[in-house]
């Protein structure tokens, strides 16, 4: 069965399921994704929300932020996304990491982000960040966090909740 067809069934399905708390994806397009969460409803909170290797995001990175009032409340956020080609794999690709995170930051719940990039660029959204880190804050990033980066890719928990 083609991938987009399991991500639309798997969109209908969990529109059935009252009690879904974990959803994991692997390989989903951005809209896929994003799909899958609306699908949840805003109305619904997830514990665990994980996406491996989100792929067709455009240059300017996930703008999850910008929906946050169409999409479930979600606690913990595991991402790998895949860095877009014209971005290759210098600042424009760790910009690209922080525009994400940024966005991501402003869904509603979130307590925990695990964020890492696919492919080229991974180094320099690292670099970045620990450039950009002072103590418990990361320049440009609104909030105090425990922050790891470790195993290509950055953690983040949130310590004003």
């Amino acid at each position: 069965m083609p991938v987009y067809r399991q991500y639309a069934i798997g969109s209908r399905l969990v529109t059935k399921m009252p009690v879904v708390k974990s959803i994991d994806l692997m390989e989903p397009t951005e809209e896929q994704a994003v799909g899958v969460l609306q699908a949840v409803g805003v109305d619904k909170s997830l514990e665990c929300f994980e996406a491996i290797c989100v792929t067709d995001v455009g240059e300017g990175g996930l703008a999850w932020g910008d929906m946050a009032d169409q999409l479930p409340a979600i606690k913990r956020l595991d991402l790998r996304v895949e860095v877009p080609e014209d971005l290759g794999d210098g600042d424009a690709a760790g910009e690209f990491g922080i525009a994400c995170v940024k966005s991501l930051l402003k869904i509603r719940g979130i307590e925990e982000i695990h964020f890492g990039l696919s492919g080229p660029g991974g180094d320099s959204f690292l670099r970045l960040v620990q450039e950009r880190t002072q103590g418990n804050t990361i320049a440009g990033l609104e909030g105090r966090y425990d922050i790891d980066l470790r195993l290509q890719r950055l953690t983040l928990k949130r310590l004003d909740t």
